[in-house]
């Protein structure tokens, strides 16, 4: 609903203001509508907000006057009116203004069935052909017949014809095909000023003025006009806007308030001027359209057509009594009326001549308390506190006289004694039912009569009816109600739906349904499906005390109701009505914070705490409520609740369907039902590929680590043969004879020359050997154990070359304990280089060991190979590069670089 504050939505319990985008201006809405499952806001200022589910939106449109109305001609086009722009259309996404049109202030657009447009101006009608190319159009004003230019409402009827809500004249009739127009036929002048709005019902318009209430016009039936007034129970004098939802209720703006209504199917009486409907005894409908009642102050006949001064006629049927306890009425087929009394016996009424009779146990009534009467054709029973008694009426006379009557003696049918008749109803077969107090159904099919005593415990009928099918209905006392089909007896309390189990009477509406009367309204009974609808308290008759013969049928089907101090008349108007909530999923939650997309219907494992956020839109009555729930793939039982938010948490992984139905008052027969499908999925590890997969890779693992430990089994074993055969090499290229010889005379020769340096010189050499073979069965040394024993090494071979041998180191010292390399790797290279390389006066060897970034050595000798070079294995540098790549998996590097010999070894962090 759109206020000057902004637009409110309603589920029948709170009002939720809507959010509009941040860059609307104006919250004063103008009017509301559906466009292609949008629901459009639209602003005094032109700005139209279309809302969905999930998101908000402003439609771009070049309009900036107050929209009055929106038509959705088709799917691709629609037509809008506006209050000071004119008339705008919009095909696809181009808008259109219809150009001149005589007033721009339009108060109101229908499209008509023929698909012709219509709008109500400050001008006339205007009458818009949208399928001619250009578009066209006619304007129709006081020059055309129009008793009025300002058309303020038009209203469509179910058959097509336009009725016309004008500023002065009030009603008019326009005829699309023949271009006129003319008064419309009612009961009384218009008198009720200017119309604001109109909306149509089943068989009646209802009329917003601007000053008197509400007025109905029955455009089919009885063609009459309504006023309601505060007299009627409506106090808003200024309606602005009226509304007929799907269930058929209407809702008004009367003087700035929302004010409800059930529409049509309840007329409530409550006086005809100064006459009040007050402690009504009897009624009884007749075949010309009256209503005859009863009161404590006699009998009166309701002309409920007719104006206020021609409604009400009292008959007086005994001048020497004041009062008569009327308690029953019938109609018999000579239109004469039928009054039965409580302990003043029997009248009989002739309308037509006005003439009274009465009739006592001297003209063979049993008893003078007459309690129910009831017919068909010349034959009616009376019930009495003393039995029943069959009346026979002579069909030999003509309607306008006195018809004869004979009655038949106690003993003319076997009719069970002991306990008098409550009600006696004839069927359409002809049988004649009887409700007794104590004795339970009775049926006489005009031959004999069948007992039915044991249906109830109470044994107690007030009310038989019988529906459309040939169903026969009994209300009971205390215990709700019986249906009889023939040959079971099916019987319907509360558990079923039933308001209350203390029902005053029973009767069958236009539509064949059973119209249930007790103290809280009425419930209406759908004989085929058993579906009730309640109307109480929200239709203004909340509270019925009626008696029991105080129901009756009219010739159209109405059920006329007497109670305390009004009249009820219910007519079933239930085309294009839905009897049924209306199931609405207002969002869905995942541990009751995040609102999911309704496309969303997929959820990760650990989304599994699901949440329903549901209503069903009941505005006749939303307390009466309820659901039933359950989701298939957890549960597929049926849970009753109230609430309107259930959550299921810990779901396991799989495929759910939430299912909800919404009934009334506990009855989910027949009501439409909701789903919405959802996927929890599995975590990743327990999805079949991933377990499948995890399996194989797995396996691969495996098979990598035993294929790995078998090639690092193989390296070792190659690493321990390459080691020892290092070792061995080493070991024979120290005790190599020539290393011997050499180191012999070296030592001969210092001894000769200086005692001391030889001793130094064979301890030099005894570290050298003693280092060997330490050494020798380590996998890593340090950077600094190793340069030791490149340092003896070199002094050993010093002693032997001089000066023409040059060993150079250039290493920081921090690297000495930071890094390591297999054991001997610079030993081994320079003992190639001067194994390779002549050493002498004329070629001096020169050998560099320089650090490099990264962490490496470079080993770089100049070359000057010998003549005849001593015997090699060959293995020792490709020992060196295996060991490497084995221990660190780095790789030596071998070049020859300007006539230099150069290795680069990696060192390894130890």
């Amino acid at each position: 609903m759109g206020t000057d504050i902004g637009l409110y939505k309603f589920d029948g319990f709170n009002f939720m203001k809507m959010e509009v985008p941040p860059n609307v201006i104006s919250n004063h809405v103008k009017f509301i509508t559906n466009v292609n499952n949008e629901l459009w806001s639209c602003m005094d200022n032109g700005v139209i907000v279309a809302y969905t589910k999930e998101k908000k939106r402003i439609v771009n449109s070049p309009i900036k006057s107050p929209i009055t109305s929106v038509i959705q001609f088709n799917k691709e086009t629609l037509w809008i009116s506006t209050y000071g722009e004119g008339i705008f259309y919009k095909s696809g996404r181009d808008w259109h203004r219809l150009s001149g049109i005589p007033d721009p202030y339009i108060y109101q657009i229908v499209q008509h069935p023929s698909g012709f447009i219509l709008a109500g101006t400050d001008g006339g009608l205007i009458v818009i052909n949208p399928f001619s190319n250009p578009i066209s159009y006619r304007v129709y004003n006081s020059n055309n017949g129009l008793p009025d230019n300002i058309v303020k409402a038009i209203g469509i009827q179910p058959d097509g014809k336009v009725l016309l809500g004008l500023q002065e004249q009030g009603l008019f009739h326009f005829d699309l095909e023949d271009k006129s127009f003319r008064n419309v036929e009612v009961n009384e002048p218009w008198k009720y000023g200017a119309l604001t709005s109109i909306v149509t019902l089943q068989n009646e318009f209802w009329l917003g003025t601007d000053g008197f209430g509400i007025v109905d016009y029955e455009f089919s039936g009885d063609r009459r006009l309504r006023n309601f007034n505060l007299s009627k129970g409506f106090s808003y004098k200024k309606v602005t806007s009226l509304m007929r939802d799907r269930e058929g209720n209407v809702w008004i703006i009367g003087d700035s308030k929302l004010i409800y209504s059930p529409g049509e199917k309840v007329e409530i009486v409550s006086g005809v001027g100064e006459f009040t409907m007050d402690s009504i005894q009897a009624v009884i409908a007749s075949k010309d359209g009256y209503i005859w009642f009863a009161r404590p102050s006699g009998l009166y006949r309701f002309d409920y057509l007719a104006n206020d001064k021609n409604r009400i006629k009292k008959y007086v049927l005994d001048g020497s009594k004041k009062k008569l306890h009327i308690v029953s009425l019938y109609e018999d087929e000579f239109s004469n009326i039928w009054i039965g009394t409580f302990d003043d016996a029997l009248y009989r009424l002739s309308p037509i001549t006005e003439k009274v009779k009465r009739i006592t146990t001297k003209d063979g009534l049993l008893n003078a308390n007459v309690i129910s009467i009831a017919g068909r054709n010349n034959t009616f029973w009376l019930a009495t506190l003393e039995g029943v008694v069959k009346c026979n009426i002579s069909d030999s006379i003509l309607p306008q006289t006195e018809s004869n009557y004979s009655f038949s003696n106690k003993q003319d049918f076997n009719l069970p004694s002991n306990g008098f008749v409550y009600k006696i109803y004839v069927d359409s077969k002809g049988r004649v039912w009887f409700g007794t107090d104590g004795k339970g159904i009775l049926m006489y099919d005009g031959i004999q009569f069948t007992k039915y005593p044991n249906v109830i415990n109470g044994k107690v009928i007030y009310s038989i009816t019988e529906d459309l099918y040939g169903n026969i209905w009994f209300s009971t006392q205390h215990q709700g109600l019986i249906r009889y089909d023939g040959k079971s007896f099916r019987y319907l309390n509360l558990s079923n739906g039933l308001s209350a189990l203390d029902i005053t009477a029973i009767e069958t509406d236009n539509i064949g349904n059973v119209v249930v009367i007790h103290s809280k309204g009425l419930d209406i009974i759908n004989p085929q499906t058993f579906a009730i609808e309640k109307i109480g308290a929200e239709s203004g008759i909340n509270s019925i005390d009626a008696d029991l013969n105080a129901v009756t049928r009219d010739y159209k089907g109405g059920v006329w109701i007497g109670s305390r101090n009004k009249f009820i008349r219910f007519y079933n108007y239930n085309k294009e009505r839905s009897n049924q909530p209306h199931l609405i999923l207002n969002a869905v939650y995942t541990f009751m914070k995040q609102s999911v997309n309704f496309k969303d219907t997929i959820f990760e494992y650990n989304q599994n705490n699901i949440s329903f956020d549901y209503i069903g839109l009941w505005y006749t009555n939303p307390d009466l409520v309820s659901y039933r729930y359950r989701l298939v793939g957890y549960s597929n039982s049926w849970i009753p609740t109230r609430d309107r938010i259930v959550t299921f948490p810990n779901l396991p992984p799989g495929k759910y369907t939430f299912e909800l139905i919404a009934g009334i008052s506990g009855q989910f027969k027949y009501q439409n039902k909701m789903k919405y499908n959802f996927n929890i999925m599995k975590p990743l590890w327990k999805e079949n590929w991933f377990v499948f997969g995890g399996f194989f890779i797995l396996l691969a693992i495996v098979f990598f680590i035993i294929r790995d430990r078998e090639i690092r089994l193989k390296k070792m074993e190659h690493l321990k043969k390459e080691k020892m055969e290092y070792q061995f090499s080493t070991l024979k290229s120290q005790v190599n004879p020539h290393f011997l010889f050499n180191s012999f005379n070296t030592l001969i020769a210092i001894i000769e020359n200086d005692k001391n340096t030889a001793i130094n010189y064979v301890e030099k050499l005894s570290d050298y050997f003693r280092n060997l073979l330490q050494h020798r069965d380590k996998d890593l040394v340090s950077l600094e154990e190793e340069l030791e024993m490149v340092t003896t090494y070199y002094f050993l071979q010093q002693k032997r070359f001089g000066e023409d041998l040059q060993l150079i180191i250039d290493v920081p010292n921090e690297w000495k304990k930071k890094y390591g390399l297999p054991p001997l790797s610079l030993q081994l290279l320079i003992e190639n280089a001067v194994k390779h390389n002549s050493v002498s006066f004329e070629s001096p060897l020169t050998i560099y060991v320089n650090a490099m970034e990264g962490g490496s050595l470079i080993v770089r000798n100049t070359l000057n190979p010998k003549s005849h070079p001593e015997p090699s294995t060959g293995i020792g540098l490709q020992n060196i590069i295996s060991r490497f790549q084995i221990v660190s998996g780095k790789k030596v590097n071998v070049s020859f670089i300007h006539d230099e010999f150069v290795v680069q070894i990696p060192l390894i962090e130890i």
